[in-house]
């Protein structure tokens, strides 16, 4: 289930590479889409950046030379959140949109289960 919201979320993001789920608490990735290019090494490094980012707020942006990372915090499971990584020239309020959305049916249903 996570694997499909996760790849439904790259799939209407145009320019999205990597949607990862992550465990703020644990500093861990714990799931991405499919066709993500990314190592392992690299999806941790995406998460600290994410821990720092989202300190201070269920949003956070890092602009880097070729992409851009965005990080989004559950409001109703504050360990759960989501890191993107999109290509310059993405809708970044799309994708935000997208995220926002896939976070919050995640953590429901993670409360249900």
């Amino acid at each position: 289930m996570v694997q499909d919201a996760l790849n439904a979320v790259c799939a209407r993001v145009e320019g999205c590479e990597t949607v990862a789920f992550v465990d703020l608490s644990t500093r861990m990735s714990l799931l991405t889409n499919d066709t993500t290019p990314e190592s392992q090494d690299t999806l941790a490094v995406l998460t600290a950046e994410g821990v720092l980012g989202l300190q201070t707020g269920d949003t956070a942006m890092v602009g880097h030379p070729l992409r851009i990372h965005l990080f989004v915090k559950s409001t109703s499971e504050p360990t759960d959140a989501l890191c993107c990584i999109v290509k310059l020239g993405t809708d970044i309020g799309h994708a935000l949109k997208e995220m926002r959305a896939c976070i919050a049916k995640l953590s429901e249903e993670g409360a249900q289960a």
